[in-house]
């Protein structure tokens, strides 16, 4: 029914495992972790390390999970076959792995279980910086190239709006330019899509279309509210919607990856 994985090095007690079975004996269908508590005498980076891959998780996907990196989970046997496409091998296969169970829609049980560690967790290969890289590669590249989308789009709107001089069509001007390229960058270099292009441009342009007409209403609501002029307002907006837009994208418009 399906697969239960527990760490190498000595950090998950027996009665732990022993419990994470018990638990997915009745729960077959979702994925079950066995969740640390970091609390008491805990090494700096493995604390330094969950901490910050917990919180960013929690701005992406918008999932709260107490543990994303903990090792003991029983994995129900749909998902164990599907990881098996799976292209990453390290530390961020164990996030791949959360992603790929929100995305088909599996819940996931959180056990709490006893926080073990030998020698100061020297054993662990986990490295707090180049891990957490590794692991937000994904974001890291959506973030670059939504400030070089920014800067686009920006510099149109800029120009259309001195010779427009109306906020909304030289929104429309902007994201004309700076959706096609951020379509084009984001579809290929950030996300890996092999999905089919056409289908994929149309929801990028349905969701360009609807963040725009939210980004619209930010602005004006802003200027009525702060006395400031209409560039900074944009940039405003635009910081307000960006976590939404890396998450639709994310889930719903690039969803095929090579």
């Amino acid at each position: 029914t399906g697969i239960i994985t527990a760490d190498a090095d000595g950090q998950h007690a027996p009665k732990d495992i022993a419990n994470v079975a018990s638990q997915f004996s009745g729960a077959q269908n979702k994925l079950v972790l066995g969740v640390r508590s970091f609390t008491g005498k805990i090494p700096l980076r493995s604390l330094l390390g969950n901490s910050l891959t917990r919180k960013i998780f929690t701005l992406a996907t918008g999932l709260s999970l107490l543990d994303t990196q903990t090792g003991l989970r029983a994995i129900p046997r749909e998902i164990a076959k599907k990881t098996l496409r799976l292209r990453a091998t390290g530390y961020e296969f164990e996030l791949d792995m959360l992603l790929l169970t929100k995305k088909e829609n599996v819940s996931i049980l959180q056990i709490p279980i006893e926080t073990i560690y030998t020698n100061s967790n020297e054993s662990s290969h986990f490295n707090p910086v180049v891990d957490s890289v590794k692991i937000y590669l994904v974001l890291f590249r959506f973030i670059f190239s939504s400030i070089l989308t920014a800067l686009i789009d920006m510099a149109v709107f800029a120009v259309s709006y001195r010779v427009l001089g109306n906020v909304f069509s030289s929104m429309i001007v902007g994201r004309i330019f700076a959706g096609t390229f951020n379509f084009s960058v984001n579809r290929r270099l950030v996300f890996h899509s092999s999905g089919k292009v056409s289908i994929e441009a149309l929801k990028y342009v349905a969701l360009a279309a609807s963040l725009m007409f939210v980004s619209y209403g930010f602005i004006n609501r802003i200027l009525s509210f702060l006395p400031i002029d209409v560039y900074t307002a944009k940039v405003l907006a635009e910081g307000m919607i960006f976590i939404l837009n890396f998450l639709i994208q994310r889930t719903v418009v690039f969803i095929r990856r090579s």
